[in-house]
């Protein structure tokens, strides 16, 4: 089945210039822009003064070969709030690709909508995990202990392996990298 539309990386703006060693080019000087990009369905317009609900997707772009290399998550909000310095984003962002996953620069949905869903994700599977047990209480001759103790602990595992996946493991990721790029500096 093909899916209904596909994603695409439109560019918005440059963000900052800046002179670094490029690691990909033997370490020469060259001059770096900082990108900024939107992920919107192909074919999409962007609006020139179009503002992102959470913040840009970034790269950099060396002008000596012209490559747009996207930032990790960590390392881009890091720079955002400047406590990385310019000059070492091409450095660190070499230094961290070997590691990098797909997802990595995609912005991480840290708005209240994310923590609401939490929280409604561990009510809900927290409530399907206790009804095997409340079952077996209110029926202990229809639905045997033997039973009931499996299904809830499967269902508890089955909602913290979702929770973990859908959440957590983005943002237990984004705070190693982020404490690793902190002690690079």
């Amino acid at each position: 089945m093909a899916p209904l539309f596909y994603l695409q990386r439109y560019h918005v703006k440059t963000e900052a210039a800046f002179t670094a060693p490029d690691p990909w080019n033997q370490n020469r000087p060259a001059p770096f822009t900082v990108e900024d990009y939107t992920v919107a369905i192909s074919g999409s317009t962007i609006r020139p003064d179009f503002k992102p609900r959470v913040d840009y997707v970034r790269g950099i772009r060396s002008n000596l070969d012209g490559v747009e290399r996207l930032l990790p998550e960590s390392l881009s909000a890091l720079w955002r709030d400047k406590r990385v310095p310019s000059e070492a984003l091409p450095r660190l962002l070499r230094e961290m690709e070997p590691t990098l996953e797909n997802g990595d620069h995609l912005v991480l949905n840290e708005i209240k909508q994310d923590a609401v869903m939490r929280v409604v994700g561990w009510i809900g599977f927290g409530f399907v995990s206790v009804v095997p047990v409340l079952a077996y209480l209110y029926t202990p001759d229809g639905f045997p202990l033997s039973l009931a103790a499996p299904v809830a602990i499967g269902l508890a595992g089955f909602g913290w392996m979702t929770l973990y996946f859908k959440f957590y493991r983005k943002k237990w990721r984004r705070a190693r990298q982020t404490k690793w790029i902190l002690a690079q500096i």
